[in-house]
């Protein structure tokens, strides 16, 4: 599997998957909650969205260089994880995080889903 990430109504641009420990998938619930008088929890809700936080390690030169391309865009993105066939439209939130040993690149991520 591959995961695909690329500005949105953009040419695909096909990156290595993220480390199976990197892969993380969390479900983020747009609303709110409260406490009515009698301690009742009452939910309002408008949306359930996904987030992904995202690591890579290992990475040559040229996979660095096109992933970092990409994370570093500042536009709504298509993002294809590499777990489903399903594309979704995200944007990078927080700072992507870089290091290298001098031999191979590392990159962390977090993608929330538009």
């Amino acid at each position: 599997m591959t995961t695909q990430l690329y500005a949105a109504g953009g040419g695909t641009v096909t990156v290595r998957n993220p480390n199976a420990n990197g892969f993380e998938q969390v479900v983020a619930t747009t609303g709110a909650n409260w406490r009515a008088l009698d301690g009742t929890l009452r939910q309002h809700y408008v949306a359930v969205k996904y987030r992904w936080n995202l690591k890579w390690t290992g990475l040559t030169s040229t996979e660095y260089s096109a992933l970092l391309a990409e994370l570093e865009r500042v536009v709504p993105m298509t993002f294809k994880p590499p777990d489903t066939a399903t594309t979704y439209t995200v944007l990078r939130v927080g700072d992507v995080q870089k290091s290298s040993d001098g031999y191979s690149y590392n990159v962390s991520a977090v993608l929330e889903q538009v």
